[in-house]
């Protein structure tokens, strides 16, 4: 949707944006958010990111099988 895309965005990354190729098997254009199995984007999924990518939290874990908790 170039004109939205023009709306958005100024001139030049604009031109980058709609330079960009998409993959031979991508048959349609779509927003995607990686931290869900669906693709839809929520508070709890983004919050959950910058816990498990962005912020260390090593020195919490215990070492053990929880599963059997």
């Amino acid at each position: 949707n170039v004109r939205r895309i023009s709306s958005m965005f100024d001139q030049p990354p604009v031109a980058r944006i709609l330079a960009t190729s998409l993959y031979p098997s991508v048959t349609k254009d779509r927003r995607l958010w990686r931290g869900e199995i669906k693709g839809e984007y929520s508070i709890k999924s983004a919050y959950r990111i910058c816990v498990q990518e962005l912020i260390d939290t090593s020195h919490l874990r215990v070492n053990g099988n929880w599963n059997l908790v």
